[in-house]
């Protein structure tokens, strides 16, 4: 049986001050760093746009997730985890145009980094 007692309940209040005490999502906030998350799975992608406010927090703006089309099924992992960021970028866009700062992209996918010195694309790339 399952019993509520006076540690749970103190659990419970420290977990709903925690979350209630610190801002989760925040405004957009025009010429701050970016920082943007992506990540792909074989069926979907996430990505997350955040920023960097005048203390150095982190803090979340908008989150987007979607499933992959039957065509985008068939993709490698590579071709998914650059399509989850090619995606953020595009459906971002209006908070991603003329930025004082660069974009930070974190994504867990180490292949991608030969995207900064190669040159040729494959032709789904290319798409």
């Amino acid at each position: 049986m399952w019993n509520f007692d006076s540690f749970c309940c103190n659990t419970f209040n420290s977990l709903k001050k925690a979350f209630t005490a610190t801002p989760i999502l925040t405004h957009w906030i025009p010429n701050t760093q970016l920082i943007m998350e992506t990540d792909a799975s074989d069926y979907a992608f996430t990505a997350i746009l955040s920023i960097v406010n005048e203390e150095n927090e982190v803090h979340l703006v908008i989150f987007h997730s979607c499933t992959f089309t039957i065509v985008k099924l068939n993709y490698n992992t590579h071709d998914k985890k650059l399509l989850a960021i090619f995606e953020a970028f595009k459906i971002w866009q209006h908070y991603l145009k003329d930025l004082v700062y660069s974009i930070d992209i974190v994504t867990d996918h180490k292949n991608l980094q030969y995207f900064s010195t190669t040159k040729m694309l494959t032709q789904r790339q290319a798409q």
